[in-house]
C-alpha cells in the first residue's frame, strides 16, 4: 500500500478556460473537497492533493498532513496561453506533482485522478491490476487513438516519458492530453524511453 499513491490533479479557478464546463470557483471547490473526503475515508492510501490555481485548502486537512496521509501542493500555474487547453494544464500539474512531490518521491505507483472526479470502485481497480513498471491501465480508445485520462495507474517512471512530450499538448490544434498520453503508452511499450 505504500508504493501506490492517489494523485488528484485540480485547478478551483479556471480562469476563463476553452472547454471547462464548471467555472464556478465555489462550486468547483466543493466538488474537489468531496472528492478528496471520499478517497481519504474510502481508502487506505496516501494521497496528493495538486491545485495550480493558486488557492490552498490545506488548511482543512490539517490532521490528516499532519499523520503524513495527505499532501497539499498549490502552485500558480493556471496562467499559460488558453490555446493550449487545460490538458495542457493537466500535464503542467502532472509534471509539478512529479518534481515536487514528497509522497510521490517515496512510492513506485502513482494513480492518476481527476480531483473532481470520485471513482467508487477505485479500490476494486487497483487490486485488478497486476502492477508492473511496464504496464499503465487506463481505458484505451484504440479507434481513435486516445485514452480516458481522468483515471490511470502507472509506474512513476513512465511520467517523464509522458511529460517529455506535454508540449506538443495543445487542444486548439486538436492534440489533446488523451492522444498525448495513448502515444507515450505505446511508446513504452516499443521499448523507447524518451
Amino acid at each position: 500500500m505504500d508504493d501506490i499513491v492517489l494523485l488528484l490533479t485540480a485547478c478551483i479557478n479556471p480562469n476563463g478556460m476553452s472547454y471547462t464546463v464548471v467555472q464556478d470557483i465555489e462550486l468547483r471547490k466543493k466538488q474537489y473537497r468531496e472528492s478528496l473526503s471520499f478517497y481519504l475515508t474510502h481508502t487506505k492510501y496516501k494521497i496528493v492533493f495538486i491545485e495550480n490555481s493558486n488557492i490552498d485548502i490545506s488548511c482543512l486537512y490539517q490532521k490528516e498532513i499532519s499523520e503524513g496521509r495527505l499532501e497539499c501542493i498549490t502552485f500558480d500555474g493556471n496562467n499559460y496561453d488558453r490555446y493550449l487547453g487545460k490538458g495542457f494544464g493537466e500535464a503542467l500539474i502532472l509534471n509539478y506533482a512529479y518534481i515536487h512531490s514528497k509522497l510521490i518521491a517515496q512510492s513506485h505507483y502513482i494513480v492518476k485522478i481527476t480531483g473532481r472526479v470520485i471513482v467508487e470502485n477505485v479500490i476494486e481497480l487497483i487490486d485488478s491490476c497486476s502492477l508492473d513498471k511496464k504496464s499503465v491501465y487506463c481505458e484505451l480508445g484504440l479507434r481513435e487513438k486516445t485514452t480516458v485520462s481522468v483515471f490511470f495507474i502507472a509506474h512513476k517512471d513512465f511520467y517523464p516519458l509522458f511529460l517529455s512530450k506535454r508540449n506538443l499538448i495543445n487542444d486548439f490544434s486538436k492534440c489533446y492530453f488523451e492522444k498525448v498520453l495513448f502515444q507515450s503508452i505505446f511508446r513504452m511499450e516499443k521499448g523507447y524511453s524518451s
